[in-house]
């Protein structure tokens, strides 16, 4: 090889490494997932911005650039999304290498419920989105993301569930607590078989939270009981503690509820 060649090489790989580290949040739409573009900017990430509706990725991302972000911070790069294609989802995933890079923070902030969530009222077709949304999804973005977090020898994964997922809640749903105790258990698998790589997992389960999604609640809480919720920035800022852990420290599971 010439020295030339080498030259280049080196110098290539120094802009590679210079990038700023790429984070894909999907469910950035609204939310934690949204609140948590706002905290990963901050840090200095370039971020991907995955969820279905496009007018809601673009007024986070207007709503970041406002609030501003740490010297060198990335771009933010949004990429519309519905989780439940499988092959959108691998589209997507490449395009957003291509943009800002390995990703080297996943964090899966989808999810849906129904306010048909009884054994007496559940449609089966309903309950199938539901799971496709909730355990599917966040398997199929593990599996993407995995082989370049094996690549760059490091990565953090993020899973919001529910505390309906820790505790038995009969309001939150049969399907929805179902899918989410499922995806509570990727991040022991995670654990158990990716930490040699550098690759750790965290469950993070919150209580109730005054958001939107809300509004999926066959009865939708009002002003004062929302006054007792947490907030998607609540949330967020504990993700960001998460994730701040030095390389080898790992929470595998974090709860977090209001005080009442």
């Amino acid at each position: 090889m010439s020295g030339e060649v080498r030259n280049q090489m080196s110098a290539a790989h120094e802009v590679t490494d210079s990038r700023p580290p790429a984070a894909w949040v999907i469910g950035a739409g609204s939310g934690v997932g949204a609140a948590l573009v706002h905290e990963l900017h901050r840090r200095g990430y370039a971020v991907a911005l995955s969820g279905r509706r496009a007018d809601r990725l673009e007024q986070t991302l207007r709503e970041v650039q406002a609030a501003g972000a740490a010297p060198g911070s990335g771009r933010l790069v949004p990429h519309p999304l519905d989780v439940t294609d499988a092959t959108a989802m691998e589209a997507v995933h490449a395009a957003i290498v291509a943009d800002i890079g390995e990703v080297e923070v996943l964090v899966f902030a989808a999810g849906l419920n129904t306010p048909r969530r009884y054994w007496a009222d559940m449609d089966p077709v309903e309950s199938q989105q539901v799971y496709a949304t909730n355990l599917i999804a966040p398997t199929t973005a593990t599996s993407l993301v995995l082989p370049g977090m094996r690549g760059i020898g490091k990565g953090t994964l993020i899973y919001v569930s529910s505390l309906s997922a820790w505790q038995h809640a009969p309001d939150a749903g049969v399907v929805y607590s179902a899918s989410k105790k499922g995806m509570s258990t990727l991040p022991e698998h995670i654990n158990s078989t990716e930490g040699r790589s550098g690759i750790r997992a965290t469950a993070v389960v919150p209580g109730d939270i005054d958001s939107e999604f809300l509004e999926m609640r066959p009865n939708v809480p009002g002003a004062e009981a929302r006054k007792t919720m947490l907030t998607p920035k609540d949330v967020a800022a504990a993700v960001g503690m998460v994730i701040d852990q030095p390389r080898h420290v790992c929470v595998n599971e974090l709860v977090i509820s209001p005080v009442r």
